[in-house]
């Protein structure tokens, strides 16, 4: 049989979960987190690269600029990152992360971070990583990173796998 005190108490019991769930959240950052795959960059100076899987080689004798374009949901970038496997024993596979906005007189303004680069030739995919992403204007912009692949060394083939922006909500 249910009395008046039990059902105070149980509405005492979802009023303090809901307080303590609410305080949980506010005191955590959320992020949207997505990673693209490297075939959906696109080339804008030299030959056309190979897939493979969701990722893009460079089997040519020439290097390959890419620009991959990320989703700019919430204005607020954080971190992000580029998977890349270097085969070329001279020649890096280099990324920047740029963002470009119109500024209403028909110019556009850009802004970019300092560009990462492969350590060396691996069979390996690592990481460029991009930290502490602080763009000036970032609610109007357009989100890419900008690549170059070396071209392919001796059989070998350098490629971009995946690449990755979080923001802030």
């Amino acid at each position: 049989m249910t009395t008046k005190r039990t059902i105070a108490v149980a509405a005492g019991t979802v009023a303090a979960t809901l307080l303590l769930g609410a305080a949980t959240v506010l005191g955590q950052a959320n992020f949207i987190d997505r990673v693209y795959p490297a075939s959906g960059c696109t080339v804008w100076s030299g030959p056309a690269p190979s897939y493979f899987y969701s990722g893009i080689e460079n089997h040519s004798s020439s290097a390959i600029w890419v620009d991959c374009p990320v989703v700019n949901e919430t204005g607020n970038p954080n971190i992000g990152y580029v998977q890349v496997r270097d085969r070329h024993p001279s020649s890096a596979v280099e990324c920047t992360f740029f963002s470009a906005w119109g500024n209403g007189s028909g110019n556009i303004t850009f802004w970019a971070t300092a560009p990462q680069a492969s350590g060396g030739s691996t069979n390996r995919f690592v990481s460029l990583i991009f930290d502490s992403i602080v763009d000036p204007d970032p609610s109007r912009a357009s989100f890419y990173y900008s690549c170059t692949i070396p071209p392919a060394y001796s059989g070998r083939y350098s490629a971009i796998h995946s690449y990755r922006l979080e923001e802030r909500e």
